[in-house]
């Protein structure tokens, strides 16, 4: 496995590690009214750690992984890249015999043409 894919599924762990934390500060917000006393405040400084906490994960691992994605998207593969450099290189090589091919010709006829004249 390649260091890209690797990124790419820590990214997605990132995410799911904080749709968990995001679950466990709701699950603390639905049992704040049955604690009391110093758990209730605790439990709702912790619930709040987590959901910010979570979020965070979330959005940071969803916005990495897109934009890893996206460049992956993009990039264009060495193959395909040195496909593009012989084909240019092979463009280019057949203009020039085709300029070649052309120059001779008009000499040929600039020739025939002298030898016309005589």
């Amino acid at each position: 496995m390649n260091d890209r894919a690797k990124y790419k599924g820590r990214m997605a762990i990132y995410a799911m590690a904080g749709v968990y934390l995001l679950a466990q500060a709701y699950y603390m917000y639905k049992d704040i009214p049955t604690s009391s006393g110093t758990d209730k405040i605790l439990m709702s400084i912790f619930m709040v750690v987590f959901a910010v906490i979570g979020a965070g994960m979330v959005i940071m691992g969803v916005t990495k992984s897109y934009k890893a994605i996206k460049e992956d998207y993009n990039a264009v593969p060495e193959e395909e890249k040195k496909d593009a450099e012989t084909s240019e290189g092979e463009e280019a090589a057949v203009e020039a015999k085709e300029v070649a091919e052309l120059e001779d010709k008009i000499e040929e006829s600039k020739d025939a043409s002298e030898d016309a004249d005589k």
